[in-house]
């Protein structure tokens, strides 16, 4: 499922927000500070402590959950449906990944004139959790004609 284009893709510093809801439905969101690509149907995203408690909460009481990525450049996204395998707090090597993808995420954002400091201090925060994700659909989400089109299996081949 996530071929050779998706792993490029969000190996790159793109925008990612996480999507759960609670055992009644109600939605919350959490930007995160970077994934990794497991294999190809797992990935692994990451997110601070100080902005996930609900996030946190509601995957205890309903695993499904959508990440969605986009590039604030090019516009291209795409949106990753599944289910949480198990939320762990960030190892040193996490930490690092993410302080990274942070600084180059913040990078991009000069370009739209805005000052780096304070965003990278916003989105970045330890403590820190990862999150494995079993994906079971994907979608894309470049504004264009079928914008939402799931992708499936025949076209990742």
């Amino acid at each position: 499922m996530l071929n050779t284009d998706q792993k490029e893709f969000l190996a790159r510093p793109v925008s990612l927000w996480l999507a759960t809801a609670n055992g009644e439905k109600v939605p919350d969101l959490v930007r995160c500070t970077g994934v990794v690509v497991e294999d190809e149907t797992t990935l692994r995203c990451f997110f601070p402590e100080k902005f996930s408690a609900r996030c946190r909460e509601n995957i205890s009481s309903n695993a499904t959950l959508s990440l969605y990525s986009t590039c604030p450049i090019t516009l291209a996204g795409y949106q990753y449906k599944g289910q949480a395998l198990e939320i762990t707090p960030c190892t040193v090597g996490e930490v690092e990944l993410q302080r990274t993808f942070c600084n180059a995420f913040t990078g991009i954002l000069l370009k739209f004139g805005m000052d780096k400091e304070p965003l990278f201090n916003l989105f970045f925060g330890l403590p820190s959790y990862a999150l494995r994700i079993k994906v079971e659909h994907m979608f894309d989400q470049m504004p264009k004609p079928n914008t939402g089109k799931e992708i499936t299996n025949e076209l990742n081949n």
